[in-house]
């Protein structure tokens, strides 16, 4: 044993069970399983259609657009201003 995976003796004894019992060792991946399934959806459980974006997420959507294509006119007619004359 690694002296980073040191287990417990309870651990340790919970392993060796695992070991030498094929019912508990199904019992415990079933159990594993199920946690990891609650913990992870899959994706026939996700809906397929598309979230409904309001009103409020389009208009700060179109905001932000809108502020930096302001931004970039804004350097463009400077860089043009200052480097061309």
């Amino acid at each position: 044993m690694d002296d980073e995976t040191k287990l417990s003796r309870s651990e340790y004894q919970r392993l060796q069970e695992l070991e030498n019992n094929p019912e508990l060792r199904q019992e415990e991946r079933r159990r594993v399983e199920k946690e990891y399934l609650e913990e992870h959806p899959t994706r026939s459980s996700l809906t397929d259609e598309p979230e409904k974006t309001g009103k409020k997420n389009k208009l700060n959507r179109f905001l932000n657009w809108t502020i930096g294509f302001l931004i970039v006119a804004i350097i463009i007619v400077f860089l043009a201003l200052f480097l061309l004359p």
